[in-house]
């Protein structure tokens, strides 16, 4: 979900239907990612980080108004932060057509950020 889109919109003095133009989109598109419906894919996510100035990860909620990261231990316990068949899908598209050092990194940025929360992730995969 896209935590400050709507701020950042209104922010800017703008509709979602002047919004869905400068992206591409339908009005419709838009309104669905304002209201969580549906996630826009990585091209869009970046149009929309580019138009508005800000990080990926302040759109996403990961980071606030100073750029500084939200305590990850904190997104883990929000509801609203589990994957949908939806993203699992379009993950594992992008997955797989990454090189094994893109790979790698992927999973090496996400045990990574796991641990510093907290999380035992050898206990979640099995080892």
């Amino acid at each position: 979900m896209l935590a400050n889109l709507k701020d950042l919109r209104k922010e800017f003095g703008l509709s979602q239907k002047q919004m869905a133009e400068k992206l591409s989109i339908s009005q419709q598109t838009y309104s669905d990612y304002e209201k969580g419906k549906t996630e826009p894919t990585i091209d869009t996510l970046i149009k929309i980080s580019e138009f508005f100035k800000v990080s990926i990860e302040y759109l996403l909620g990961l980071e606030d108004d100073f750029g500084i990261r939200v305590d990850s231990k904190e997104l883990i316990k929000r509801p609203d932060y589990d994957i949908t068949d939806k993203q699992l899908t379009d993950f594992m598209k992008l997955f797989k057509v990454m090189t094994e050092v893109q790979k790698a990194q992927v999973l090496g940025f996400v045990i990574g950020m796991l641990e510093n929360a907290g999380v035992n992730v050898k206990a979640v995969l099995g080892y």
